[in-house]
C-alpha cells in the first residue's frame, strides 16, 4: 500500500474549522490522515516507509497539538470529524 494511492474516504478538516491542524507537520498530516482513514500504524510505518515506532511517536506529538487528553479523545475526535465529513458529503448529494 502505497500513500500515493491513497483516496481518502475522510479528508483532514481545515485549519481554519481545526486551527490545530496547521501547527501540524507534513508527515504529521499524513499520519492523521491516514489515521482518519483507518490505516493501522503498521500499514502507515510500511506506507511511508519509517519505523512504526516513528509512527507512534507522530501520533503521540499530533495528539498533544491537538490538545486532547489521550488515545480514546482522539478516537472520539476522529470518529466526530468523519460524521462531520459524511454529513457534509450527505448535504451535497441533496
Amino acid at each position: 500500500m502505497i500513500i500515493s494511492s491513497l483516496t481518502p474516504r475522510y479528508n483532514l478538516p481545515s485549519p481554519i474549522d481545526v486551527p490545530a491542524v496547521a501547527q501540524l507537520t507534513p508527515q504529521e498530516r499524513k499520519i492523521l490522515l491516514m489515521t482518519l482513514n483507518d490505516y493501522s500504524c503498521k500499514e502507515i510505518a510500511d506506507s511511508l516507509n519509517i519505523a512504526f515506532e516513528t509512527v507512534k511517536r507522530h501520533r503521540k506529538n499530533i495528539i498533544r497539538k491537538l490538545e486532547v487528553s489521550g488515545k480514546t479523545e482522539f478516537r472520539r475526535l476522529l470518529y466526530l470529524w468523519t460524521v462531520k465529513s459524511w454529513a457534509s458529503v450527505q448535504r451535497d448529494i441533496q
